[in-house]
């Protein structure tokens, strides 16, 4: 090949000027390389996070064209490196030979080969997964991406194995993708509307009325704690415990909402339900009587509006509730149900029989449930993760979807829009469907967006994923997501070890966060794994998605984030403290919408539950918020706090809005600095810089190199002071311990 010949000769000039040792022990891992059947894993290398091995960086539009890969090996170590390609819209694989780009000299490795292909990219919006191949002789291995579920991207690893378990991922959208420009980086407050604040006594709950699947309503005053549920007085009460909470509550509050800078609120559903938190819905077009009614909701959307404050609604279209017109387990509603007739309007509905060979992959354990069958058999029906409570639609019928999205106006989707709402959170959206993405032939959400743009351009569409959410965000379905992995990335970079029950050897575990759940379990990284995550969900998001996406570090599925906080501090709680205000000066600061959970902001720290070999977080993340004139605490040191970072997020467009670099990840310093800026015509502007001390114990001097080498002069913004830039040095002085410092330029 005549890159060999080429490269023959470099390497000869290359290893006079080096003069490497003959002890090859000590010599550069690729001196002497030669092809011998025997791959050098040293010299194997991609990394996707750095545009001279992958251009351009991240997701890319169905116009982009192509893109181009490189890759390096030890020189003339190797024949061919092939890309090996999966386009999982296609299902289909695909090969394409690296040619040979340039021989230069590593000063650690020695000489080294590049190689470099253009991957042409599909019209069509689709995920593209890729790793390489390498041959030398009848030597065969690869390179893969080295950890794809936490650490996807960035530098690989050599595989003698086959494994497409670890590739790398391209995300190709739709050229047209737009996200509602409000939603970006806007500030968003989620409520749990029975536990946030009691406005109307009049609609309260009544003790001992009601139906709660076969239990009544346990009314509790809103400084009395929670019943446990796993205790002995009262077993499985759990979603029949009600504190009186109502939209009037909040109503009353969106003032102090405004004061905290909310621009948006995330509403966990609020149509008529039995449960407390409602995700059992009985009627989708009413608003549940113990929260309110329409005019209700209308008021306080209008209220909301004019304090510039949107309303996002929790959409639960997986699943209804077997106790509801529709399904009528208890035989309650209408024998033309669908759990009662065979030949129900609604049977088609739903999963009649259950559709899984093993009842057990779904529904718990010796507990079945069943309803009428032909000829008077007795059936199961599919519920959702085995609750019975909650049967599964049939995403499929065409009536479901007409109900929900496709029948016009007054479809479920189009009817809250135009009621008052500005966008929809979608409850475990993959479980609907995975995204086109991964089930190209599934419309579902399609069409649902379809539907929601045309009743409100500006409707945002927020998916529930714990995961990797990219097949969803293609640009036809989602607009963003819930930002788990954000949350996951920041948990365990704010973890010092655990003691007691959850923990082993440092690593904490509970519900959500352990070995099998997609966040993984909770345990100490330091500066460079902390970027190497979240350039992770950079690369796989479409930008607009990753500007705009729920950044939360704690919601009603999850522990409190105190008491996490606490519980990876070694249960150290005043600790707990201080870190969640160091955690929100990145949350604050960084790109995306930043998510309060009612009353973290507050100090509501209600602990989670040591049961069955595990810490439970529901429904004890849910605590009622503690107001003072209901006779509880909020911690007002912690309020200002937040209300301090949403006056800097307000103030200064370029936390919303603004391009994003991180220049420090500091391991023996324990510092993460980063900085935000606005391109102008392709000119750096406004900038700003945000650095964290993560280190526990000692302060540290730390100095930046200056976008502008200008001299300028910068303003602390959080805590005072004025620093200046210095023969394009930006020395940021001294910052304490599990603190920082947020720098913008003085106008």
């Amino acid at each position: 090949m005549l890159k060999h010949k080429l490269g023959l000769a470099l390497v000869l000039v290359l290893a006079s000027v080096n003069a490497y040792s003959s002890d090859r022990k000590s010599s550069p891992a690729c001196a002497g390389s030669t092809q011998d059947n025997n791959v050098l894993a040293a010299g194997l290398a991609h990394n996707s996070f750095d545009t001279f091995y992958r251009n351009p960086f991240g997701a890319v539009k169905t116009d982009q064209n192509t893109v181009r890969l490189r890759f390096r090996s030890c020189h003339y170590d190797i024949d061919k490196v092939r890309i090996r390609l999966w386009n999982s819209r296609e299902k289909k694989e695909s090969w394409v030979e690296m040619a040979w780009d340039s021989t230069e000299n590593d000063p650690s490795l020695g000489p080294v080969d590049y190689w470099k292909a253009e991957i042409n990219i599909p019209a069509t919006p689709t995920l593209l997964y890729y790793f390489f191949e390498i041959t030398d002789g009848w030597d065969i291995n690869y390179y893969v991406d080295d950890n794809a579920h936490f650490y996807g991207g960035g530098w690989g690893r050599f595989s003698e194995h086959w494994d497409d378990l670890n590739t790398y991922q391209i995300t190709v959208y739709e050229k047209d993708f737009q996200v509602p420009s409000w939603l970006k980086g806007s500030i968003i407050y989620q409520i749990l509307p029975d536990r946030f604040r009691n406005g109307n006594k009049s609609n309260d709950p009544v003790n001992g009325n009601g139906f709660i699947f076969n239990k009544r309503i346990r009314k509790l005053e809103w400084r009395e704690p929670l019943c446990d549920p796993r205790g002995e007085q009262c077993r499985f009460e759990s979603d029949n415990q009600f504190y009186g909470g109502d939209l009037a509550g909040v109503l009353e509050k969106l003032d102090y909402l405004k004061n905290l800078g909310v621009e948006a609120i995330y509403f966990n559903p609020i149509f008529e339900s039995a449960t407390n938190h409602k995700y059992d819905t009985q009627d989708y077009l009413s608003i549940d009587k113990e929260l309110g009614d329409l005019a209700v909701f209308q008021q306080l959307a209008q209220e909301a509006e004019k304090r510039d404050i949107r309303i996002i609604l929790d959409g639960v279209f997986n699943h209804g509730s077997s106790d509801s017109p529709y399904f009528d387990l208890y035989y309650r509603w209408s024998p033309t149900a669908a759990c009662r007739s065979t030949a129900s309007p609604f049977r088609d509905w739903f999963y009649f029989p259950h559709r899984h060979n093993k009842p057990e992959d779904h529904n718990r354990p010796g507990t079945y449930y069943y309803c009428a069958g032909e000829n008077n058999s007795r059936i199961t029906y599919e519920s959702w993760y085995g609750y019975f409570e909650h049967p599964v639609f049939n995403k499929n019928n065409r009536e479901v979807r007409k109900f929900f999205f496709s029948g016009g106006s007054d479809s479920i989707a189009r009817y809250w829009l135009r009621n008052g709402a500005s966008s929809w959170r979608l409850d475990v959206a993959s479980d609907v469907s995975k995204g086109e993405g991964l089930e190209p032939n599934d419309d579902y959400w399609m069409e649902f967006r379809k539907a929601v743009k045309t009743e409100n351009q500006s409707a945002a569409i927020i998916a529930e994923e714990w995961s990797d959410a990219s097949s969803l965000l293609l640009g036809r379905e989602m607009d963003t997501v819930m930002n788990y992995r954000f949350r996951s990335a920041l948990m365990n970079w704010l973890s010092d070890g655990c003691i007691g029950n959850g923990c082993y050897n440092g690593v904490y575990e509970d519900e959500d966060s352990n070995s099998f759940s997609t966040s993984g379990p909770i345990f100490p990284i330091l500066e460079t794994e902390l970027e190497q995550r979240l350039k992770s969900i950079e690369e796989d998001y479409p930008k607009e998605s990753w500007l705009s996406a729920m950044n939360l570090i704690g919601s009603h599925d999850t522990q409190r984030i105190l008491f996490i906080l606490k519980k990876i501090s070694k249960d150290n709680a005043s600790l707990a403290i201080e870190k969640l205000k160091f955690l929100t000066l990145f949350q604050f600061t960084y790109p995306g919408s930043p998510t309060v959970y009612y009353g973290d902001e507050a100090g509501l720290a209600t602990d989670g539950v040591w049961f069955d070999s595990r810490w439970r977080d529901d429904p004890y993340s849910r605590g009622t918020y503690p107001w003072a004139d209901e006779g509880l605490s909020p911690n007002a040191d912690l309020i200002k706090h937040y209300e301090k970072l949403g006056q800097i997020r307000h103030e200064n467009s370029v936390f919303k809005h603004g391009e994003y670099q991180t220049i420090l990840a500091d391991n023996v310093r324990r510092v993460f600095a980063f900085k935000r800026f606005h391109l102008i015509d392709g000119t750096p502007t406004d900038e700003a810089y945000v650095v964290l001390n993560r280190s526990m114990e000692t302060s540290h001097n730390i100095s930046l190199e200056s976008m502008n080498p200008k001299n300028g002069t910068f303003v602390d913004i959080l805590n005072g002071g004025t620093y200046r830039v210095n023969e394009g040095q930006l020395n940021c002085g001294a910052i304490r311990a599990l603190w920082g410092k947020i720098l913008v330029r003085l106008k």
